[in-house]
């Protein structure tokens, strides 16, 4: 964890053969930085986590076979197989089973892993390793991309609200519709759909983005995308920006605001690195996907709450209905009391009427009749006047009685009705009260939202400073103990180069004695004829060798672009061309041009063999050979014998051996 730290621009290069493979170092940043973030507080990576971000701590880490697991189990829970892992490995059987459990998991988990082995892990083969971590980041990234709300986010990105009205009634037919082609598309290109949906809300128009890399680097699609995602968050003051490094600093600042991962720094967006660039759009997406969400759960709210109103609203005025059905009812019944109390005065009155009318018959009839009765009668009269009197107060005194109990009823059902109305009256204010309590608390809701969200933009903003004041802590501390593990490696490399001084004293010695046997052999062998083979095919000669060295001669084997410079260098007794005249006919005069200008070069000091069975057989070729200087021979000991080697190696052999000069 104390490796020196690489810029962020770098790109790390390996040689595999002849295959060079690169990564860059903001890719490593990435992937370590989210593998702590969804590995953190895992008791088993306790020791190993958090990984440095800016050295190779995760190639070290993954190397010990623990890590891979525990991050499938995470990203794809149930493919891995806890009973082929052990989280104790310390030996590299262990290690070498954990390292074959996760990539067989990765594979189930529907990961694309070509060419990685085990072994490439406890090598810390850096790019298989970053390319196995990547396929098992986008598997987490990516999912949910193709599920039925993918086809829901669709709709929601190419409608505007105006146009929801109009197509309520086909916003089933359109959701399935989406769904099957958004299902028949890869994530990436189902990704780059819904970024161009979004793009397509704004005026004026950004280009269509058709990558992640070159579409991306100048940063205007995610400044209008997390515009689109977060309005109030994220401005559009980005593209006044004419400078492409600030504007992508710009757009990781947006990132921040949201709460998102950047995955991503300025570098990254401006060199359009893909896999950097969709893992960051893929973050994007999931922040819609719970901006809408939430969205729709405001909505609800607001529904639910308008509902509660309208129905409020709907029993106040089916009270007032019944305060007027009641009132109208009273208002009958005092009319049918009044109407029998004016019935009843009138028969009381037509009754008295009556009386009085028959009376006065009967007092006229008593006047005719009983004329000496008239003092007896006008007694009798007078008691009846008196009676009469006192009915006539009796009828008086009942019909105020009875008067006064209708005007105190009517009375205290008006005095029923006005309260009745009063009542009515408060809770219509009541209700008007509640009416406006719920508007200030929907107002009160929306200060405290507003709040919230400043306040988690700052809480946000404080977490990212002790986040950073914390890796420069972790790098302080990293510092000490790189210092302290460089003076410890400074003590054990003067004990090495002790250990080095004698070890190479003893191979001096060992090497002393290996070079006086060379030197011997070489002795030994130089009283032999050196030869060498000219031919294009050296490998099947490999017997010849080694059953001349076996022999104590001195044989060499080159090609015919060689043979110049390896002539100059060494001192050969014979030069044997075997490779003649085994090509087509037209390049003949070419290969006699080679050798020709060997003899005339060497012809002197060294003897020059033709060795090839095919000029046997044409005669032309044996007279252009000897007209050039050539000794041609045909195969079997005829050269062996011109060399004065016993034991031919090569009797009867016929190597197949095709030369261009």
């Amino acid at each position: 964890m104390g490796e020196p730290q690489e810029q962020q621009g770098t790109k790390a290069m390996m040689v595999m053969g002849s295959t060079y493979h690169s990564y860059t170092a903001g890719e490593k940043r990435a992937f370590c930085i989210r593998t702590n973030q969804l590995l953190a507080g895992d008791p088993d990576l306790q020791d190993m986590l958090p990984m440095d971000p800016d050295s190779k701590d995760l190639f070290d880490v993954v190397s010990k076979g623990i890590l891979l697991c525990k991050l499938i189990e995470k990203v794809a829970p149930g493919t891995m197989d806890k009973r082929k892992t052990n989280l104790r490995a310390k030996d590299i059987f262990n290690v070498m089973i954990n390292h074959n459990a996760a990539i067989e998991a990765a594979k189930e988990a529907g990961c694309n892993i070509v060419n990685i082995g085990p072994q490439d892990f406890v090598d810390k083969q850096e790019h298989l390793i970053l390319a196995f971590i990547w396929q098992l980041l986008k598997l987490e990234l990516l999912r949910g991309v193709n599920e039925v709300q993918m086809a829901e986010y669709f709709i929601e990105a190419e409608m505007t609200k105006a146009d929801v009205a109009s197509v309520e009634g086909a916003h089933i037919e359109a959701t399935a519709t989406a769904t099957a082609s958004s299902a028949k598309k890869s994530p990436e290109m189902a990704l780059l759909r819904w970024f161009n949906a979004l793009l397509h809300r704004v005026e004026p128009k950004v280009p269509e983005v058709r990558n992640f890399g070159e579409d991306i680097k100048g940063s205007e699609a995610y400044i209008v995308l997390m515009n689109q995602i977060s309005p109030d968050m994220c401005s559009l003051d980005g593209l006044n920006i004419p400078d492409l490094d600030q504007r992508a600093e710009f757009v990781v600042a947006n990132a921040f605001k949201l709460g998102c991962n950047p995955f991503v720094t300025p570098y990254d967006i401006v060199q359009g690195n893909r896999k950097l660039n969709l893992a960051f759009t893929a973050t994007l997406f999931h922040k819609y996907a719970e901006c809408a969400e939430k969205r729709r759960h405001d909505d609800l709210v607001i529904q639910a709450r308008e509902e509660a109103l309208r129905k409020k609203q709907e029993e106040l005025e089916a009270i007032q209905r019944e305060e007027e059905e009641r009132r109208r009812r009273e208002e009958e019944e005092l009319a049918r009391i009044e109407q029998e109390r004016l019935e009843e005065e009138e028969r009381v009155r037509r009754e008295e009427e009556e009386r009085e009318a028959a009376e006065r018959a009967a007092v006229a009839a008593a006047q005719a009749a009983e004329e000496a009765e008239r003092a007896r009668l006008d007694a009798e009269a007078q008691s009846l006047r008196d009676e009469e009197a006192r009915l006539q107060r009796e009828a008086e005194a009942e019909e105020t009685r009875l008067r006064a109990e209708a005007e105190a009823e009517a009375r205290a059902k008006l005095d029923e009705e006005a309260r009745v109305r009063a009542e009515a009256e408060a809770e219509e204010a009541r209700m008007q009260e509640e009416a406006q309590s719920a508007q200030r608390q929907e107002e009160e809701a929306a200060r405290c939202k507003e709040e919230r969200r400043r306040e988690e933009a700052a809480r946000l903003e404080r977490i990212a400073e002790e986040e950073r004041e914390r890796f420069r802590k972790l790098r302080h501390e990293e510092e000490r103990e790189r210092m302290r593990k460089i003076e410890e490696a400074q003590r054990k490399e003067d004990q090495e180069a002790e250990y080095r001084e004698e070890a190479q004293r003893k191979r001096k010695e060992v090497e002393d004695k290996k070079r006086q046997q060379i030197e011997q052999r070489e002795t030994e062998r130089s009283e032999c004829p050196v030869v060498l083979f000219v031919t294009d095919a050296p490998e099947e000669f490999a017997a010849a060798e080694a059953h001349l060295t076996s022999q104590g001669r001195n044989a060499m084997f080159c090609t015919m672009e060689d043979v110049l410079e390896l002539i100059e260098r060494t001192q050969s007794d014979h030069i044997v061309l075997t490779g003649l005249f085994n090509t087509n006919e037209e390049d003949h005069d070419a290969e006699l041009d080679v050798a020709s200008s060997i003899v005339e070069k060497y012809g002197e000091k060294k003897k020059v063999i033709c060795f090839n069975s095919i000029i046997q057989k044409k005669p032309i070729l044996q007279k252009r050979c000897e007209a050039f200087g050539l000794s041609p021979v045909k195969r079997g000991n005829t050269l062996w014998k011109l060399l004065g080697i016993k034991d031919a190696p090569l009797q009867g052999a016929k190597p197949k051996t095709t030369t261009k000069a």
